[in-house]
């Protein structure tokens, strides 16, 4: 039995900004885009409080983005959810470049974001693997990481 994860999926109040910034960030492109009337019914009836969801996909990658309609209860800040999200880069370098666009797409302005922290320092772990915590426009906390393959 083979088991992959098929997507990761993002509510957000502040869906224009997310989106624009999953594909600023991540180099994302739409797969497809749809208004709450044509999802399946399925999905309607067990998420009535989404307006809209969108498919972003980079490489093997793929976010659902999640519209919020206004006054929709968001969970509380001390509600269990995941913890955060990890995405492997393939060299060293792209892990330094995707650090510091966290930081000029942060600095540029064009995006707002609820949480002013910044991104971690880079952390080392046993094994060659390097890594980096930074978080989206939303507060929802990602992982860069490299593992350096022995030759």
């Amino acid at each position: 039995m083979t088991v992959a994860l098929d997507h990761i999926a993002v509510q957000t109040d502040d869906y224009d900004n997310t989106v624009a910034w999953y594909k600023a960030y991540f180099d994302c492109e739409a797969t497809w885009d749809r208004t709450f009337e044509t999802l399946p019914r399925g999905i309607q009836e067990r998420m009535p409080m989404c307006t809209r969801l969108v498919e972003l996909q980079v490489g093997d990658i793929r976010f659902h983005v999640f519209d919020i309609k206004e006054g929709h209860t968001l969970p509380e800040a001390s509600a269990l959810q995941y913890q955060h999200f990890g995405v492997m880069v393939d060299t060293r370098e792209r892990l330094y470049a995707m650090r510091d666009k966290w930081i000029r797409l942060y600095q540029s302005g064009r995006f707002r974001f609820k949480s002013t922290e910044q991104p971690s320092d880079y952390i080392p772990s046993p094994g060659e693997m390097l890594c980096f915590y930074a978080k989206d426009p939303n507060g929802l906390e990602f992982e860069v990481i490299h593992i350096a393959v022995s030759a």
